[in-house]
C-alpha cells in the first residue's frame, strides 16, 4: 500500500528506479554474456578434441583390422 502511495506521489523517482535497473542488469548481461561465449567455446573445443580422438582411434582400428584381414587372406 505504502509503495502505491509512493509510486502515485513519485512517478519520477520509479521511472528513475526502473531505468536504474534496466541498467544494471544491461551491465550485467553485458559481463555475463563474454563469459557464456567462452565457456560454450571451450566447451566445444573439448567437443572437437574428444571428436579427433574417437575419430584417431577409429582409425587405428580400421587400419590395425584390415592389417590383420589381409595378412589371414595371404596364409
Amino acid at each position: 500500500m505504502i509503495a502505491d502511495l509512493t509510486n502515485l506521489l513519485c512517478p519520477e523517482q520509479q521511472q528513475q528506479h526502473s531505468s536504474e535497473v534496466n541498467t544494471s542488469s544491461l551491465l550485467l548481461h553485458h559481463r555475463l554474456f563474454p563469459l557464456l561465449v567462452e565457456q560454450i567455446t571451450i566447451g566445444l573445443a573439448g567437443t572437437q578434441q574428444l571428436y579427433l580422438s574417437l575419430t584417431n582411434h577409429y582409425n587405428l582400428l580400421q587400419g590395425a583390422f584390415l592389417a590383420i584381414f589381409h595378412s589371414k587372406q595371404r596364409h
